[in-house]
């Protein structure tokens, strides 16, 4: 079985539960994996996260940064052009723990026949509704 959704439909129908981020770019550049990187500092009530965004690579869509949380809409405000290979939480006491940092970025052009229901598959369509 498989289901379909519409991601910008979904993204459009939740409420507004967080409030928007501030995000600053701060000027610092570092090279990660071969890649130019600027550093955002993306602040809310509950965290600030230092995200070292790289451009070229495609939206980031990650699993716990959902649009009702503060990283979500500041990546869903950052677009396009900003992928992050690494982040890190900042600490109350100045310290800084590294949360996400790709180690390896192999880029290739996926064949869209992955992305073909298999044979057999039935949809999930009013499954549960």
């Amino acid at each position: 079985m498989y289901m379909s959704m519409d991601t910008e439909a979904a993204g459009a129908e939740q409420p507004e539960k967080t409030e928007q981020p501030k995000i600053t770019k701060t000027g610092n550049t570092m090279d990660i994996l071969g890649y130019k990187c600027h550093e955002y500092i993306i602040e809310s009530a509950e965290e600030k996260v230092s995200a070292w965004m790289t451009e070229g690579l495609g939206k980031f869509i990650g699993g716990a940064f959902g649009p009702d949380n503060a990283m979500g809409k500041a990546f869903e405000e950052l677009g396009e052009n900003a992928f992050p290979l690494m982040m890190e939480l900042h600490q109350t006491d100045g310290s800084k723990i590294k949360v996400l940092e790709v180690k390896e970025l192999k880029p290739r052009t996926v064949n869209d026949s992955e992305f073909e229901i298999p044979k057999g598959y039935q949809s999930m369509m009013g499954f549960g509704q």
